[in-house]
């Protein structure tokens, strides 16, 4: 199964949500080719939704700060 939001988000828009999601002052780099500025990425979640009545309650940047929260506990 593809497990996703079903929304697109390029790789810049990813990158940004995880910035601000650790706190960091970092500066992004971004050096993309041109076939890949405006191209983003769909999980189709369909055969999920369908088969196991599946949706998803997270949106990305609350998954990603769960995520992250959960690393920095477990490595204390």
């Amino acid at each position: 199964f593809n497990v996703g939001s079903g929304v697109g988000i390029s790789i810049n828009q990813l990158t940004d949500v995880m910035i601000e999601v650790l706190g960091s002052s970092v500066e992004k780099v971004f050096e993309a080719p041109d076939w890949t500025v405006n191209s983003s990425r769909v999980a189709n979640i369909e055969k999920i939704s369908t088969t196991l009545d599946w949706r998803p309650k997270t949106n990305l940047r609350d998954g990603l700060q769960k995520t992250f929260d959960w690393i920095k506990e477990s490595r204390q």
